[in-house]
């Protein structure tokens, strides 16, 4: 008899671990890139992992991922879905295969810009003062807004980066960039759109400490020194089911601004997918594997 209990004890212990396995395995991983660190991403995407999970009925968990990270990340299916800023999506599209499913919709629209910042004090103010100048950026090549953006509005005024740079280094997240030139540690940083205007907000820094270079004149709500791209992208892993990557895709679109999961993020949603061909045109003439293959540039959007 006491045998029967261990057999019977030991199979409903296997039987637990098999049943945790499965509820593991249905876990969606949902892989956000985060460069304001992970706290900053959690805060942001949570509420999204929440209404993800409610509206599929499994659950969904939110991977913040460090820039250099992330495409690393979805290629070996770390995570299931990733978003993350257009230049990574146009080489995990291009590379890996990756499936577009939607283009965030921020407060300020469907696109993003390029930031170069300077203290204001500083007398930097055009692209040429840049020339010689120490800089700050995120990852060299795989950052959006806090690297490709800049380069290529650079590299059309003259200003070859890092060629022409008195040094180019990089920092973790985009706080740091705003933190080194405020604090001397560099004379220029390159950031995306809505930072300062965020760090500001939050108490963190004096807008009125920075001045803009290049600064453009337009309707865009936030400032901004370079031309506009297409915000970021949600992505499916290779491989991901198409049954599932479709309910993904259509709960993003289905989400409104009234959500509490649009409020936290302060977005109004997901768009579908736009065009990334003229971010492929600024890859391509700075040079940026894959990008640097001319058989590439045929690719679409």
């Amino acid at each position: 008899m006491l045998r029967m209990v261990k057999v019977a004890a030991l199979a409903l212990s296997v039987l637990s671990v098999v049943f945790a396995t499965s509820l593991a395995s249905a876990e969606i991983r949902f892989g956000v890139t985060a460069p304001r660190g992970d706290e900053v991403a959690l805060q942001q995407w949570s509420e999204l992992g929440t209404y993800l999970s409610m509206r599929l009925g499994e659950p969904v968990k939110i991977v913040p991922l460090a820039v250099h990270a992330s495409i690393y990340n979805i290629g070996n299916r770390n995570v299931d879905f990733l978003l993350t800023n257009p230049v990574q999506s146009a080489i995990a599209m291009s590379v890996l295969h990756a499936q577009p499913l939607a283009t965030l919709n921020k407060q300020s629209g469907t696109e993003f810009s390029g930031v170069i910042i300077a203290r204001a004090d500083s007398g930097i103010a055009t692209a040429q003062d840049v020339r010689g100048r120490r800089v700050v950026s995120l990852r060299v090549g795989i950052s959006a807004g806090a690297y490709i953006f800049q380069a290529y509005h650079l590299q059309q005024r003259g200003v070859a980066v890092p060629q022409d740079l008195a040094s180019l280094e990089e920092r973790r997240t985009q706080d740091e960039l705003v933190y080194a030139v405020r604090d001397r540690a560099a004379d220029v940083a390159f950031i995306r759109t809505g930072v300062l205007e965020a760090m500001a907000r939050e108490g963190r820094i004096d807008m009125a400490d920075f001045t803009i270079v290049d600064r453009a004149n337009d309707d865009f709500p936030l400032v901004h020194s370079t031309r506009l791209y297409p915000e970021w992208f949600v992505m499916a892993a290779p491989g991901v089911d198409e049954t599932t990557a479709q309910r993904v895709k259509w709960n993003l679109l289905a989400l409104s601004p009234d959500d509490l999961a649009s409020q936290r993020a302060r977005i109004n949603g997901f768009v579908h997918p736009l065009s990334l061909s003229e971010l492929r045109d600024a890859l391509i003439g700075l040079h940026v594997p894959p990008f640097n293959d001319p058989g590439l540039s045929d690719t679409g959007s």
